[in-house]
């Protein structure tokens, strides 16, 4: 659990530390992942060029790798990724993007997940989901059906992949080993535009370059992304989507630990004991 006090600290942090983050992600959201880096006060850096590879995670602050765009060299790319970055005790954050699509995408989550030691996993539902089950309910790179035992299905997948989990939806949800926190944060129109889980799974991974342990970061990051979209639709003008993209993204960038002097964030966060 994490309070108002917690949470300023950490955007105080980062601020101050400026972590680097070398994030292996898609070319899809790449602009907007090392944007949002930027925004927070974190250091982007999006090479993927091998020849540095073990140098360059083994002394970053963080280690973010997003499973969009993945084959089979890809795949051993992100396990020397985050082995480098297991051996530096950098903090690594998988997105297992599409994992329950298809059975080569699933199958390839699985092994990351299992070759490396991550922090934080952050995927959506039907995502989580498929790291523990087979039936998840995934079309594309996007959820669909019925999660009514998302909580479980959480806590399951942080035993399984012994990580702390974000999991995604129209209720976000983290989880350890034996706990699961409901956040009441956020706005729809973060599921507008695409890209919204890349820029969230990068966001707790910095955090994680700064905070105490994994689950004040991943529920300190995912507090502070849903705040910043709840600014960004009622204090920015925008008009539709595209437009809110960009208010979202500069309410990230003006975010500062005032911002959360009125906001309880400890009422925010529900408590769900699973064991």
């Amino acid at each position: 659990m994490i309070d108002q006090s917690t949470l300023q600290n950490q955007i105080t942090t980062i601020s101050e530390q400026r972590p680097l983050i070398n994030s292996i992600t898609n070319f899809v959201t790449i602009d907007e992942v090392a944007n949002i880096t930027s925004f927070w006060g974190g250091l982007p850096s999006m090479s993927q060029d091998q020849k540095d590879i073990e140098e360059r995670f083994r002394i970053s602050d963080g280690c973010h790798l997003n499973m969009g765009f993945i084959d089979d060299k890809d795949i051993e790319l992100f396990i020397e990724a985050g082995k480098a970055a297991n051996n530096g005790d950098t903090p690594v954050a998988f997105d297992p993007v599409g994992a329950g699509g298809t059975s080569e995408r699933t199958g390839a989550a699985r092994e990351i997940g299992n070759e490396i030691d991550v922090s934080i996993i952050c995927g959506n539902y039907g995502e989580i989901t498929a790291l523990v089950q087979d039936d998840a309910n995934i079309r594309g790179v996007d959820v669909t059906g019925e999660h009514t035992d998302i909580e479980q299905t959480a806590v399951a997948c942080a035993n399984t992949m012994d990580s702390i989990v974000v999991a995604t939806g129209e209720t976000d949800i983290i989880a350890d080993q034996t706990t699961a926190y409901k956040l009441s944060v956020g706005d729809s129109m973060l599921g507008s535009f695409v890209g919204t889980g890349c820029m969230l799974g990068i966001t707790v991974n910095i955090f994680d370059a700064v905070a105490e342990d994994s689950l004040s970061a991943a529920l300190g990051g995912t507090t502070a992304f849903g705040i910043a979209g709840e600014i960004a639709t009622k204090e920015q003008d925008w008009q539709g989507p595209a437009s809110y993209r960009t208010a979202f993204l500069d309410t990230v960038a003006s975010l500062n630990p005032e911002t959360f002097e009125t906001i309880d964030v400890e009422g925010r966060i529900e408590t769900v004991d699973v064991r």
